[in-house]
């Protein structure tokens, strides 16, 4: 019987090896604050391994205050918005993939616009797409920024700046995690193997 139970265990943990399971991971990252200029860089870590990331997500939210620009040069003016942008470096510490919201504040001047939403990471360059193996290990690189829109011409003024808020990652992804299944399968086994004692005796 102690053969034929350590044979079973054996096997089990064999079967196990491999399993990999698929979910969301989340990670609250530091960003809040202050955004006009330089962007923010933030080191993060989802503290375990991957087997695959099938794709990342940013669930934000924050503010944007519209400035309001001259064009001397054009002669025209108007509320002037921008965006939030997100991205991650890749292998060789240049962007892979990123993220950012529509330009927003320029049909609210000179009220903000608020914003609470779930942006998708879509690959930096279409061309050269950078698989997410640089993130199987759970560790990266990312930056934020806010980034005015684009004035034709250039332009002067009063500049928007913006306000975030909250800033989590959301990561789709797959975990080796084999020893839920042993745990809980070697246990019975015990049982098994104790009913059995209990038996013989």
């Amino acid at each position: 019987m102690r053969k034929m139970m350590l044979v079973a265990v054996l096997l089990l943990i064999a079967c196990s090896v491999g399993i990999a399971y698929a979910g969301t991971y989340e990670l609250t990252i530091p960003a809040a604050g202050y955004y006009y200029g330089s962007a923010r860089y933030f080191n993060i870590d989802f503290g375990r391994e991957f087997t695959s990331i099938s794709g990342m997500s940013i669930e934000w939210s924050g503010a944007v205050y519209p400035g309001y620009y001259y064009n001397l040069t054009e002669g025209f003016s108007g509320p002037w918005g921008g965006m939030f942008y997100i991205g991650i470096n890749g292998p060789s510490s240049s962007t892979a993939w990123d993220a950012g919201t529509s330009t927003l504040g320029t049909t609210t001047y000179p009220s903000c616009e608020s914003f609470s939403q779930t942006d998708a990471f879509e690959p930096f360059d279409r061309y050269n797409v950078v698989p997410w193996d640089f993130l199987l290990d759970g560790k990266g690189t990312i930056y934020v920024e806010f980034v005015p829109s684009n004035i034709a011409g250039g332009a002067t003024g009063t500049n928007p700046y913006g306000i975030l808020s909250s800033a989590k990652l959301i990561l789709d992804a797959t975990v080796p995690e084999p020893s839920s299944i042993i745990v809980i399968m070697s246990g019975i086994l015990a049982c098994g193997f104790s009913i059995a004692r209990r038996k013989k005796a």
